[in-house]
């Protein structure tokens, strides 16, 4: 699965706990690295975003054990390439309009 993520910060984690936070954030990032395509920060702060191309499996365990989940809202939205979309939208179109149900 290729997926657009994005996670922002839905409640304020413990101060206390941020240093042990950030800890697991930075390990859960080194093991799932080779399944992130891109991984940014808001510049606001406040979350991130990021895509991930990874068997279901490996996405689900990579959610479940995200550090940050209990404080964040995530969306995972599933995207192909733009390219493809478009040429595939494009022939559905032309099909329509010919009338023909190749």
């Amino acid at each position: 699965m290729r997926a657009l993520v994005i996670s922002r910060q839905k409640f304020q984690a413990p101060v206390e706990a941020v240093p042990a936070i950030l800890q697991a954030f930075a390990e859960w990032r080194d093991r799932y690295r080779q399944h992130m395509e891109s991984f940014y920060f808001f510049t606001g702060g406040g979350g991130g975003c990021g895509v991930v191309n990874a068997p279901d499996e490996t996405v689900v365990q990579m959610f479940m054990e995200y550090p940050w989940g209990p404080y964040s809202d995530t969306e995972l939205i599933p995207i192909v390439d733009g390219d493809v979309a478009l040429a595939s939208q494009r022939a559905m179109l032309a099909q329509m309009a010919g009338g023909t149900s190749d």
